[in-house]
């Protein structure tokens, strides 16, 4: 089953196989730096990033658990969607 285990992080729990993205944690730890003013609209770029992926993913049925992937993926991207909306309202405020 994957899992998500942050926001672009994922790995499998029933093999241990892990994938991350080097450059991603750097973002992210560069983004706890900067100020709140400046973190707003790092954090719309990377929800917007990672709804774009999530759409862009292909269920494959044939796969076991592909229906719980792509179940958990759209949550994802309803709470992603969500947080866009409340982010993107402080912005315009």
């Amino acid at each position: 089953m994957w899992v998500a285990r942050s926001t672009f992080h994922w790995y499998r729990r029933d093999s241990g196989l892990q994938s991350t993205n080097l450059s991603i944690r750097k973002r992210n730890s560069v983004m706890s730096d900067t100020s709140p003013k400046d973190k707003t609209p790092q954090q719309i770029r990377h929800l917007r990033e990672l709804i774009v992926a999530l759409d862009k993913r292909q269920p494959r049925i044939e796969r076991v658990g592909e229906t719980e992937i792509a179940r958990d993926a759209a949550a994802l991207k309803k709470k992603a969607l969500q947080r866009l909306a409340e982010l993107q309202a402080d912005v315009e405020q």
